[in-house]
C-alpha cells in the first residue's frame, strides 16, 4: 500500500503479511520493500498479525543491521496490525 501525507509530503510504503512475526520474514520484507520503493518511499511500514515490540524488538535490530543502507533501515518501522489489549494477553 502506498500512502502519501499530503501535509508532510512524505510517502510510506506498508506491506502487510498474515504469516506470524519471524526474523526471517522481517529480513524478506526488507529486501523486497527495497525493491519495491527504490526513491519514492520517504518511510517504510511493515506490519505483522503478531508482533510485539517488547518481545521482537532485539529481533527487528538484528535483521536491520543484515543492510547495509542505514537510511533504508532507519527509515522502517515494524508494527502489529492486530494490536489489542487482547492480542498481548495471548502471546
Amino acid at each position: 500500500m502506498r500512502i502519501e501525507n499530503n501535509t508532510t509530503k512524505q510517502t510510506t510504503l506498508a506491506l502487510f503479511t498474515i504469516d506470524s512475526f519471524e526474523i526471517e520474514d522481517l529480513k524478506r520484507l526488507i529486501s523486497l520493500s527495497q525493491e519495491l520503493s527504490k526513491s519514492w518511499s520517504s518511510n517504510i511500514l511493515l506490519c505483522f498479525p503478531d508482533y510485539n515490540e517488547v518481545r521482537h524488538a532485539g529481533e527487528v535490530r538484528t535483521a536491520k543491521s543484515v543492510f547495509e543502507d542505514s537510511n533504508l533501515t532507519h527509515n522502517i518501522s515494524v508494527e502489529s496490525y492486530n494490536d489489542s489489549f487482547k492480542s498481548l494477553q495471548s502471546h
